[in-house]
């Protein structure tokens, strides 16, 4: 975002957004979006954010689709609960990343 009074871009606003397509179709359809000012008061930060656009689409879907997301969202304090809810998902993950594949430590390039 382009912050007009100091003429630079501000990382101060995210956004986050769900959208759905069918299997099968072509149409996108819009399920959420937020704009988050990460300055204002009661910003709990972007894994809270991210984990707020999940529940709020699975209030609407329940436990149909499967989430997709970048690797910026590879981390346990997204993929924890995610697992905890038994939804399905898909993320990115950096091929250095560290994951745990029968009892033992793997990087994710390795185990693809």
């Amino acid at each position: 975002m382009r912050d007009g009074s100091e003429g630079e871009l501000s990382s101060a606003c995210w956004t986050y957004d769900g959208v759905a397509v069918k299997v099968g179709e072509s149409d996108i359809v819009p399920l959420y979006h937020e704009l988050c000012f990460t300055v204002a008061p009661g910003f709990k930060g972007e894994n809270a954010e991210i984990l707020r656009c999940i529940e709020r689409i699975s209030q609407k879907v329940g436990n149909r689709g499967i989430y997709i997301m970048d690797r910026g969202c590879d981390w346990g304090t997204v993929i924890n609960p995610l697992l905890d809810t038994r939804r399905r998902f898909l993320i990115g993950l950096a091929g250095t990343r560290q994951l745990v594949y029968r009892g033992g430590g793997v990087q994710a390039r390795q185990l693809a």
